[in-house]
């Protein structure tokens, strides 16, 4: 039994100067946000990631090259896991409480029935995603309050990360996972 994983764990400078913190996580929750990856990612990428990450942050020299979660690299790779978990339910919880809070700041959503009306008002044909979805020209999809308001929960836990060139996909659109994940927690919680 290898025990539960604990920063401690990590490969010996990792935790020196808060750059696992500051940046090798939010490096890898960028990544994981504009990746194919929304809810489960094969482990060979994952690994290969993890080395891209980690030579970037910290320069090749200073830890594992193998990221396999059969190898000495365990505790790392278990860890990750969990932070990438974490980074996910944060767009539910980020939902809850937004929600919560239009509710309790508007009047004329006091009952649990109006509650129930809005909700399939915002529900229907998915009008929660858009910022304007009476507009069918522009109706400004992903740029509603609510997906706006939870991918600030995304940018925040992406701010310090560094650019890792060998996970660079030019032409690729931006964000698409974590603005995935947004709708995805909206649409659970309305």
């Amino acid at each position: 039994k290898k025990g539960k994983a604990k920063n401690s764990d990590l490969p010996s400078g990792a935790l020196e100067q808060g750059q696992w913190r500051t940046t090798f996580l939010p490096s890898l929750m960028y990544w994981v946000g504009n990746s194919d990856y929304g809810w489960s990612i094969p482990e060979n990428e994952l690994e290969n990631t993890l080395e891209y990450i980690f030579n970037a942050v910290y320069g090749s020299s200073r830890g594992p090259s193998n990221f396999s979660p059969d190898g000495f690299a365990f505790h790392l790779f278990c860890i990750v896991c969990q932070r990438i978990h974490e980074w996910r339910a944060a767009f539910g919880s980020t939902a809850v409480s937004i929600l919560m809070a239009f509710f309790a700041s508007t009047p004329k959503y006091k009952t649990q029935e109006t509650h129930e009306e809005y909700a399939e008002d915002q529900l229907q044909d998915c009008r929660f995603v858009y910022e304007d979805p009476e507009n069918e020209d522009q109706p400004g999809a992903f740029l509603s309050e609510y997906i706006l308001r939870i991918f600030t929960s995304h940018l925040s836990a992406v701010s310090g990360k560094v650019r890792v060139d060998e996970l660079v996909e030019f032409g690729k659109p931006g964000y698409l996972t974590a603005l995935a994940l947004a709708a995805a927690a909206v649409s659970a919680q309305i």
